[in-house]
């Protein structure tokens, strides 16, 4: 058998996610289960129960609304993303990536350049995930067509492709009066063991090789001082093993940030070492692995603008110093003049398209563009599917 595609699944979550999880999981076919978080505030413990029976729970916004429409009235893109993953910080490991599935498949660029402004979205999520195939099965219950035909239509349909992120909805997160119709747990129960004699393997979203390589790609940003004491601004580098501020961008003036979860990074630059700050209020990159002193709290200012702050509650700053400035740790707990811009340089996991390709560079971690289909790595062979669900 060949590693899977995916076969999505949309729920709410709702009484049934719950009964379709643990089918799933006595089938052995691990599913990634897309949830709208106000109805995670509804049933809290599904999502957890979910995740227990070895399915992955992704984001699909708190309110399941369409992001380019909302963002054209004032919203914000990037609340209806971070409300949802704080539901799901309770079933997941903090510093994984996080993937993402627009409501409706509804993208723009103004969206992806809206949620990329802010650095932590940008750090943990992966997305927008689309999908391959989509036998449109909430219209069977819109039409009211009977649960044989719906069947035999999905299993043309994935015939048909032969391979990829399959969608399907357990649930509507748009009106309790279709959810109410929804017979995904019958249509599920009688597809998946035809699916199998038909020689379909299954697999997680996060086991499709060109997903799970994108969840290792670093991601990498420059640091630049935001104030206007220092026009242009200045870029944190590395000088050996002091951090130096410079007016000019190289390679060491690039980091890599490594997600240690619940809002902290460690800052590591190009030669291995981690930035760490000093006893004494100062900053060095000598230490190869993550203590305390390694660890910051990204403190979210603005849209590209933060504050790092040490574990004993100082911030990174900057000050002049004999002409040559230095970044410091100093004990000043404000937010005035420990501000940086943070430009992510090469960094990301997706880019134009479903997938970006490993290895491409100007990809930032919400894709600009978004292809549901004619993704040839996960197409094409037969015997492959992955089960992925929306709830």
């Amino acid at each position: 058998m060949g590693q899977g595609s995916v076969s999505t699944r949309v729920s709410t979550p709702c009484s049934s996610t719950v009964r379709l999880a643990e089918y799933l999981a006595g089938q052995r076919v691990p599913g990634t289960f897309f949830v709208v978080g106000k109805y995670v505030d509804r049933h809290p413990r599904v999502i957890d129960r979910v995740s227990e029976l070895g399915h992955l729970v992704a984001n699909h916004t708190y309110d399941h609304v369409s992001l380019p429409e909302f963002i054209s009235i004032g919203g914000s893109a990037a609340v209806q993303v971070s409300k949802a993953t704080t539901q799901l910080m309770g079933s997941a490991d903090a510093s994984l990536p996080i993937y993402f599935r627009a409501p409706y498949g509804a993208w723009s660029r103004d969206v992806a350049r809206q949620l990329n402004q802010d650095f932590l979205l940008s750090l943990n999520h992966i997305g927008p995930i689309g999908w391959d195939i989509s036998p449109n099965d909430w219209r069977f219950w819109v039409d009211d067509i009977s649960l044989d035909t719906a069947l035999q239509q999905c299993v043309e349909c994935i015939e048909d492709v032969g391979r990829g992120i399959v969608l399907m909805h357990d649930s509507n997160a748009d009106g309790l009066g279709l959810a109410r119709k929804n017979m995904a747990y019958m249509l599920i129960e009688q597809l998946i063991p035809i699916l199998k004699q038909r020689g379909f393997d299954f697999v997680r979203l996060d086991e499709i090789p060109a997903l799970a390589a994108m969840s290792r790609q670093p991601f990498e940003f420059t640091l630049q001082t935001a104030n206007s004491i220092h026009e242009p601004p200045l870029y944190c580098c590395i000088n050996g093993h002091k951090v130096d501020l410079s007016d000019q961008e190289a390679d060491q003036a690039r980091w890599t940030a490594v997600n240690l979860g619940n809002g902290r990074i460690g800052l590591r630059s190009l030669s291995g070492y981690y930035l760490s700050f000093t006893e004494t209020g100062g900053t060095q990159c000598v230490s190869t692995q993550i203590g305390d002193k390694e660890a910051f709290d990204v403190i979210i200012l603005g849209s590209e603008l933060i504050a790092l702050r040490t574990h004993v509650g100082s911030y990174l700053n900057y000050s002049p110093e004999s002409g040559t400035s230095v970044l410091t740790a100093n004990g000043h707990a404000g937010l005035t003049t420990e501000r940086f811009s943070g430009f992510k340089t090469g960094s990301a996991t997706l880019g134009e398209g479903v997938c970006r390709k490993p290895g491409d560079a100007s990809a930032s971690h919400f894709a600009e563009l978004i292809c549901r289909r004619n993704n040839p790595g996960w197409r094409g062979v037969k015997s492959q599917i992955t089960s992925s669900h929306e709830i």
